[in-house]
């Protein structure tokens, strides 16, 4: 019955136009495959600003003829009224992209992201109908790549997809169903129990009454409401996360320039710092009196970041870190720990240096550490 849904939204759509905005292209990818997709730009397109943009699964066979018909009442107007890109993929004859297809795609969203100044740095993903089944499989693969999903209406197709679920937990998802699509319904709650159960910090659940399985178009504006709603949250998040490096890279560059007072400056009252030998486990006061001597030096010590990985919870007003240092006496080295917001500000409450041991090597670190007594 979901199959037959899913293909006969094509005939239903059948006679929806297709404004002249949109642009085809094609893609080369590797191993041979060609991948068409089309563009649709806001008017007066700028290459060099970065604008929102949403992937937009086609529903039936997601072949170009439903990519010609299906942007058009659920994307086209709002997006170029609005300022998003869409990218509409067409998928190969016989194929689906919730059922292959999964190099094509990551080599689509490359192409995507070196082509456009994407806002926000991810892509919004969105389907219809078998484009909102392909919208769960592509999400739950890589949801990091992803800034939300909205489906019309949408749910995993197998059950692999549904065990991804646990992967889209900090992904907003939106689903829209009509409450006369009795499996589809079915399935969108059923997803929306999971999420839920998962604490998933943004869901959208709307059973449009009198409605089956082909939503109205009226739906778009609501569809890019949530758009725009959603991804003006990515952007505070964007900014609160880029805020945050702020004061990590600002920790590094007040000990690399012994400056006391900007360093210790940047925790809070009742901060804890952990270095690398089991007594240190020092407050803010602790710590400052050991690095009295060090702080008078031209340099009190040098970590550079290598690799840092950033983390919000739900309100906005807790960041979870780790970052990998490099250091010239110990070679690499690691930090992690967390920060509170404060008004607009961010200060460092708990911070972890650690030592990086390669596994092979464990054991006689243990061995030796044990025989010096420490």
């Amino acid at each position: 019955m979901l199959l037959i849904q899913a293909l006969c939204l094509a005939f239903v759509l059948g006679s929806t136009s297709s404004p002249a905005s949109k642009t085809w292209k094609s893609l080369e990818v590797e191993g041979g495959q060609t991948l068409e997709y089309a563009v649709v730009t806001p008017a007066d397109f700028d290459p060099a600003t970065a604008y929102p943009v949403v992937v937009a699964l086609p529903p039936g066979p997601q072949n170009r003829d439903m990519v010609d018909r299906g942007l058009g009442p659920y994307f086209e107007t709002e997006a170029m009224k609005r300022g998003w890109i869409v990218i509409a993929p067409a998928a190969p004859e016989g194929s689906f992209f919730h059922t292959g297809l999964d190099l094509e795609f990551d080599a689509l969203l490359d192409h995507v992201e070196a082509e456009f100044a994407v806002a926000g740095g991810r892509v919004h993903l969105a389907g219809v109908s078998n484009g909102g089944r392909s919208g769960f499989h592509q999400a739950g693969r890589a949801p990091d790549r992803f800034a939300s999903l909205s489906t019309l209406p949408g749910l995993p197709s197998s059950e692999e997809a549904w065990a991804a679920l646990d992967g889209l937990a900090e992904l907003p998802v939106a689903i829209w169903a009509g409450a006369e699509d009795a499996d589809w319904v079915a399935g969108a709650e059923r997803a929306v129990r999971r999420l839920t159960e998962l604490q998933a910090p943004e869901l959208h659940l709307e059973i449009v009454a009198g409605q089956g399985h082909v939503l109205a178009t009226s739906l778009s504006v609501e569809l890019f409401d949530r758009l725009d709603l959603v991804h003006a949250r990515q952007l505070e998040r964007v900014a609160q996360t880029a805020l945050v490096a702020d004061v990590l890279d600002n920790l590094h560059d007040a000990a690399d320039k012994a400056d006391e007072v900007r360093y210790f400056g940047l925790f809070t009252p009742t901060a804890i710092f952990i270095g690398t030998d089991k007594t240190e486990r020092w407050t803010v006061a602790e710590f400052r009196a050991y690095a009295e001597e060090p702080f008078k030096r031209e340099s009190a010590w040098t970590y550079s970041a290598i690799e840092r990985h950033i983390r919000l919870s739900k309100d906005g007003n807790l960041a979870w870190f780790d970052e990998r240092l490099h250091n010239a006496k110990y070679g690499e080295t690691r930090g992690s720990g967390v920060l509170v917001r404060r008004g607009d500000q961010w200060k460092i409450a708990h911070y972890v240096l650690s030592f990086e041991i390669p596994n092979e090597i464990a054991k006689e670190v243990v061995r030796v550490v044990r025989e010096s007594g420490k």
